[in-house]
């Protein structure tokens, strides 16, 4: 149970890298639950999923995480909250690579 309404359904995870990440959602059987979601849940109007990098033995919070959230929705992707199509290294500089992951327009249909 959270604190941000009964109509929210929170995945909170740490991974080592976009890449890995990248891996999970798009290149193993995730993907098909993936694509099913649109039987699940309604469709999002605003970002409803955000990454930020976290310093080794961090543990983020919830909270820091909706605040994440918050700030993608209202300024845009930046170092301190990203997504794959806008990523930013740990040193908070534009990432290249999320250039160079390969388009996931089946996930996103």
């Amino acid at each position: 149970m959270h604190d941000y309404g009964d109509m929210l359904l929170i995945n909170f995870s740490v991974w080592e890298s976009t890449e890995s990440l990248w891996d999970y959602v798009y290149r193993s059987p995730h993907l098909g639950v993936l694509r099913r979601r649109r039987e699940w849940f309604l469709r999002a109007v605003e970002p409803y999923m955000v990454m930020w990098w976290v310093p080794d033995g961090e543990i983020p919070s919830l909270a820091e995480g909706m605040e994440r959230l918050e700030r993608l929705r209202t300024g845009g992707p930046g170092p301190e909250a990203f997504t794959f199509k806008d990523a930013y290294t740990p040193e908070g500089r534009p990432s290249s690579e999320a250039a160079s992951l390969p388009a996931a327009a089946e996930a996103r249909k």
